[in-house]
């Protein structure tokens, strides 16, 4: 008997869905904890330029970093 393939294509489907959700939201945490988006992107396998362009997109926004503190 042949393997259901219509139903593999949907469960392979479903599990990408979660792990990109996965994805995205460690990506967020990343950001968050002020780590740069060139080891964002070597971590996922491509330049950091590449997981900026992506993950804007998706509503990962800028690290507001704070500002040095100016010296009396």
């Amino acid at each position: 008997m042949e393997p259901d393939w219509l139903a593999e294509l949907k469960r392979l489907k479903d599990l990408k869905a979660g792990t990109d959700d996965m994805i995205l939201k460690a990506v967020k945490g990343a950001r968050r904890a002020g780590l740069p988006w060139e080891g964002i992107g070597k971590s996922l396998g491509v330049t950091g330029q590449a997981a900026h362009e992506k993950f804007t997109k998706l509503g990962v926004s800028r690290v507001k970093r704070p500002r040095a503190k100016a010296k009396a």
